[in-house]
């Protein structure tokens, strides 16, 4: 680690207007880490300068950026992707300073309030109707907006404070606090549409729930309207309306890799929507990297 004078006088030289001095000392500082954030951000304050200021701004976005990044790999690279520690990973790209720790307790009181209402007797079917009861009776999620999603309401922190959210956002904390009490809900990656389903497995040594291990599905989820429950033949006439073939895909479960794919084609997709172009490219680094690691 650089001594505390070789990073101020780093940032000192973030003031250059030579492109060349500039991109060599914002890289130097890059390779730093988060650590020397502290330190950008006083000098943020300390200045008056419009020009210095942005130049910092980026620069901490970068190396956030970078920080967020190699977290999300470290997800990926894990043998079971555990649905909410991704998408708090996420979080952190439009709000930096969130403490993942919030979401996890948000979470663990939906999941604690489900839990206590669930007894070994009820069958899957009843089940869901207390997961559904505590989910949008009692915590009262609801789909955000009609029409185009906002960027924000994809982002899970958010969703746990408004009670609302994109209905791919509602879907993955429905599908988030499901696999936090052990239930076999699943994605399921319809063409154009997202929904869940409820499968009989045969649990690992783990007790892991995965897709591989799914018998059959018992029954499919919207979790955009308040977690109706459907047969497999609404998803027949759903693709007969599509005037599309059917296949296997559009009724088996995928691995949360494949929802977490989904999830940020579709966030990216509202920054496109919204004219965000800069923030639709730093979430391709997400997919790009996601294509990289065969996920």
């Amino acid at each position: 680690m650089q001594s505390v004078q070789e990073i101020q006088a780093l940032i000192t030289l973030l003031e250059d207007r030579d492109r060349e001095v500039f991109e060599h000392v914002s890289g130097k500082l890059a390779s730093l880490g988060i650590e020397v954030i502290p330190a950008l951000e006083s000098a943020w304050q300390s200045s008056p300068d419009p020009v210095f200021q942005e130049r910092v701004e980026n620069l901490i976005h970068q190396i956030q950026l970078r920080d967020i990044l190699a977290d999300f790999e470290e997800w990926l690279k894990k043998p079971y992707h555990e649905m909410l520690e991704g998408l708090a990973i996420v979080s952190r790209y439009r709000f930096s300073d969130l403490d993942p720790s919030t979401i996890y307790r948000k979470a663990e009181s939906i999941k604690r309030d489900i839990w206590i209402e669930l007894n070994d007797n009820l069958t899957p079917l009843e089940v869901i109707r207390v997961f559904n009861l505590v989910f949008y009776r009692w915590h009262g999620f609801k789909r955000a907006t009609e029409g185009e999603p906002a960027p924000n309401d994809f982002y899970i922190n958010n969703v746990l404070d408004s009670k609302k959210g994109a209905p791919m956002a509602l879907a993955v904390l429905y599908l988030a606090v499901a696999q936090r009490l052990d239930l076999p809900v699943f994605g399921i990656n319809l063409p154009r549409y997202f929904v869940l389903a409820y499968a009989q497995v045969e649990l690992d040594e783990a007790s892991v729930v995965r897709p591989q291990l799914v018998k059959h599905v018992l029954f499919y989820l919207n979790p955009v309207n308040n977690g109706m429950v459907f047969s497999r033949a609404e998803i027949d006439e759903y693709i007969s309306k599509l005037e599309m073939e059917p296949r296997s895909s559009f009724y088996e479960p995928v691995q949360n890799t494949v929802v977490m794919r989904l999830y940020l084609e579709m966030l990216q997709e509202a920054y496109v929507d919204h004219k965000q172009l800069d923030e639709s490219s730093e979430i391709s680094l997400f997919l790009d990297m996601m294509t990289r690691l065969g996920c």
